[in-house]
This record gives C-alpha cells, sequence and structure tokens, in this order.
C-alpha cells in the first residue's frame, strides 16, 4: 500500500502572514459584494481556512474594502480584503463570530472528508462528527477488499459498518484515498483511526 494521495492539502503559511489557520485549497463557485459601492460579481474560491479565504473575480476590489462573500457550502460571510489584489485573486479576511468560524472549519472538515473517502458533498452535516449513508470498498493491507457502509466520521477518523469478516484489529486499511489502523470493534462494524499524513504503511 501507499500513501499517496489526490485528496486536497493543507497549505500551511504560518510563518508567512502568522494567519491562526491551516488553510485548504478547496475551489468552488460564489458571488462577492462590494459593500460601499453596492456591486456585487461572481467569484471562486481558491483556498479557505477558520479565519479567511483566498478569492478570485473578475473586477479587483482595493485593500481593506468591506466585502460580503457567498460561498456554496459556506453561506453569507461578511469580511474585509487584507491583502493587495492582483490578476483578480484577493485575499480577505473573515468578520464573524466564534460560533461562525466553528461552523466554517465544520464546514471544511466535511468537505475534505467527502473528497477523501468518496462522498457526496452536496449537505453540509452541522455535527462534529458528519454521519454516513454511503457505501464504500476499502482495501486491506496484505491483499482483499471490504465493502462497507460509512457510519459517521470525522478529520481523525471513521466509523464503519460490515456484514462480513472485519479486519483485525491494528491491521492497515485505505478508506477512500485515507489511510489508517482499525482501532476498535464496534457493534455490527469498526473504526478506523486515520494516520498522520506521510506516514508509510509497511
Amino acid at each position: 500500500m501507499s500513501t499517496g494521495s489526490t485528496a486536497p492539502q493543507p497549505s500551511l503559511r504560518r510563518g508567512q502572514d502568522r494567519r491562526r489557520f491551516a488553510r485548504f485549497d478547496l475551489i468552488g463557485p460564489g458571488r462577492v459584494l462590494d459593500t460601499k459601492s453596492g456591486f456585487e460579481q461572481t467569484c471562486r474560491l481558491v483556498n479557505v481556512s477558520g479565519g479567511g479565504a483566498l478569492i478570485k473575480a473578475e473586477a479587483t476590489i482595493p485593500l481593506g474594502t468591506d466585502v460580503v462573500i457567498y460561498l456554496d457550502d459556506f453561506g453569507r460571510l461578511p469580511a474585509k480584503v487584507c491583502r493587495p489584489t492582483q490578476d483578480g485573486a484577493f485575499g480577505v479576511q473573515f468578520a464573524i463570530t466564534q460560533h461562525k468560524t466553528e461552523r466554517v472549519i465544520e464546514t471544511i472538515t466535511w468537505r475534505l472528508n467527502a473528497a477523501n473517502l468518496g462522498l457526496a458533498s452536496s449537505e453540509h452535516r452541522r455535527m462534529r462528527r458528519y454521519p454516513g449513508r454511503e457505501e464504500i470498498e476499502i482495501e486491506i493491507d496484505g491483499g482483499g477488499t471490504l465493502t462497507c457502509t460509512v457510519l459517521d466520521f470525522s478529520m481523525v477518523g471513521v466509523a464503519l459498518a460490515t456484514k462480513k469478516q472485519r479486519p483485525p484489529v491494528d491491521a492497515w486499511v485505505q478508506v477512500g484515498t485515507s489511510f489508517g489502523r482499525v482501532s476498535r470493534y464496534i457493534e455490527g462494524g469498526f473504526c478506523v483511526d486515520f494516520a498522520p499524513k506521510g506516514l508509510k504503511i509497511r
């Protein structure tokens, strides 16, 4: 098994601009409103964190401008342009409550895991652990696959149900593009703890 992944990867730039949150490359459509001029235009999300985002639009927006961004899955996000615009791309800092920040982080969690596990991302789950309804085929280290139903998942693991023989506890498995170890058995299934990124599976 290899731990190579095509899932969105975090872009950690804390040393460069002192952001408190890791940024993740997530692409999606949206709209941005310049609250002073009232001009609204379509935009595209390039990356996002709990504290801000990089947005690309046709018309540039000056540094310091208050805007409202509407993004699929994330909803309405008041923000301020905090980095100079270039080629229609500009950074914004969210002006949102702590509760909304947690919701943004949860949405990022959902979208990243939906990509990793191959699940539909049309509906954002608001819980910290996200219920799953779809079947997925996992690969077991040493050979063999197992079809399971996703019960729920988070950034650190996933709970799976199966009617067949479960992999041994501590066995390495691949779930979508994520890798981890079977951590424990539950009624009708088992749990997998995801491995840290870059850890080799042997």
